[in-house]
């Protein structure tokens, strides 16, 4: 299950890669600067902190002719081409879609986010010769089809609508019950290639599964428990399973300094309390 993209797509290596750090973002910007002239419009740049121009030169130099946004800062003045500079999670990278829409975008990578889902969703072409992300791990027809049906069902709200929690926990459990489970990591991958659900789809649906690999149990709206049917236990390649998903939490919207992944897992309200209301 793959959706198009509804913008031009492009990348360029950048801290991930054996690459200049100048040199990448210096392409970056002249992509910018001849995607304007293509596609209209006034370029924006998308970064995680706006304060990242304070060590890093090219950057600040760059804010005299484009604007600099990220998610905490206002709204772009107006609409154009965007270049993505190393989005560290899956909502960054999200943001920066959102703005190119009907437009063009290009991504230069960083250390923290794997693009290359991205990459091959979009079909974006890197602009420098010799590089290529990394073919998508394959899954048996099992797995691929509850993912698939997952995504179809709830995808598109999140997982949050009546009865998609209750369809996404049911096909995790299978899919974890199964000998040739997929790790946290290509679950999580899946998921973002598959541009059939948000960032916040994505990190619902990869603490899901954290969660049912610990034995966790999960409610539904009413806060009733959510019956897993029988032979839909995790099985004895669990705790292999179980340290690739905690680790691919880390990077689910945690970049920088914060709690734990297991404390931001929970909700704020549960943190350091005793009330026994479910996670969304």
């Amino acid at each position: 299950m793959m959706n198009p993209p509804n913008y031009e797509a492009a990348w360029v290596p950048g801290l991930d890669r054996d690459v200049d750090r100048a040199k990448s973002l210096a392409l970056g910007f002249r992509w910018l600067e001849t995607a304007e002239s293509e596609f209209g419009g006034a370029g924006v740049v998308v970064t995680h902190a706006k304060r990242m121009v304070r060590n890093t030169p090219l950057l600040a130099h760059a804010t005299t002719r484009w604007e600099l946004v990220s998610l905490r800062s206002r709204p772009p003045r107006g609409r154009g081409p965007v270049l993505a500079i190393w989005p560290p999670n899956d909502r960054v990278l999200e943001f920066a879609e959102e703005l190119a829409c009907g437009s063009a975008l290009c991504v230069v990578s960083g250390h923290l986010l794997d693009i290359a889902p991205w990459v091959r969703r979009t079909g974006a072409p890197c602009l420098v010769d010799g590089f290529c992300v990394a073919d998508a791990p394959t899954f048996s027809p099992e797995v691929t089809k509850g993912l698939d049906r997952m995504l179809f069902f709830g995808g598109h709200h999140s997982f949050l609508d009546t009865g998609e929690k209750e369809d996404a926990v049911h096909r995790l459990h299978a899919i974890a019950a199964r000998p040739d489970a997929p790790t946290g990591p290509q679950i999580v991958n899946y998921l973002r290639g598959s541009g059939a659900t948000d960032a916040k789809g994505i990190k619902r649906a990869a603490q899901w599964y954290l969660e049912i690999l610990e034995g966790r149990r999960h409610f539904d709206r009413q806060r009733r428990v959510i019956c897993i049917p029988r032979g839909s236990k995790p099985g004895p390649a669990t705790s292999l399973i179980l340290e690739s998903a905690d680790a691919v939490l880390r990077q689910l919207g945690h970049s920088g300094a914060g709690p734990s992944p297991r404390q931001s897992s929970r909700p704020r309200w549960l943190q350091g309390s005793r009330d026994p209301r479910p996670s969304p």
